[in-house]
């Protein structure tokens, strides 16, 4: 014979793991849901940030009579300031050789291989220096995180344009994606 209070507990018993599985469900649920709305709202800010970008950058390079490193170094500024990077940097490439235009600073010796792929690529981004291909450039850039754009001007060599984060400050900030690269070669349309 099965004793009625064994059977009413196994039955409550149940009926609490039921319960608590829904309560965990429903806060898995809950948690999701609000990490999603906290990517749309990073990426609400990005968008906000790169069009007051697009808006002010004309304004800094209007004036045409200043030298191109002055007006690299105003474009250097808003950038790092609007997007709030760490660096951001432009340099003259002339073969394996960068040259640093802004902020100023010594010319940096790169291999043949990131040569040829700074010349064949005009924009790309980097999310962690130890991706294959792209750890020798990491490290001339002395960048961990990063996205490049080159600009071309008639009658000068390449500008790359390099802006992104050293490896301290690389795990609080937000991925670089196809967007951000779309939007920094945008402005670095606006600079060319």
């Amino acid at each position: 014979m099965i004793d009625c209070s064994e059977e009413k507990g196994s039955t409550v018993a149940i009926k609490e793991e039921s319960e608590h599985q829904r309560l965990i469900e429903n806060t898995a649920l809950l948690l999701q849901r609000e990490h999603e709305l906290v990517a749309i709202r990073v990426r609400e800010e990005q968008i906000r940030n790169w069009l007051k970008l697009a808006q002010d950058l004309p304004q800094v390079l209007s004036d045409y009579r200043l030298p191109v490193e002055e007006l690299l170094i105003r474009v250097r500024r808003l950038l790092v300031d609007g997007l709030r990077l760490q660096r951001m940097m432009f340099f003259q490439v002339e073969g394996t050789c960068l040259r640093s235009l802004a902020p100023e600073g010594p010319e940096r010796i790169i291999d043949a291989r990131t040569a040829s792929l700074l010349a064949s690529l005009p924009s790309g981004m980097c999310n962690d220096g130890d991706t294959p291909g792209m750890a020798a450039m990491a490290g001339y850039f002395e960048l961990c995180r990063f996205m490049w754009s080159r600009i071309l001007v008639p009658g000068r060599p390449p500008l790359l344009m390099v802006a992104g984060y050293d490896r301290d400050k690389a795990p609080f900030q937000s991925l670089f994606d196809e967007n951000s690269v779309a939007y920094f070669g945008n402005a670095a349309q606006h600079v060319q």
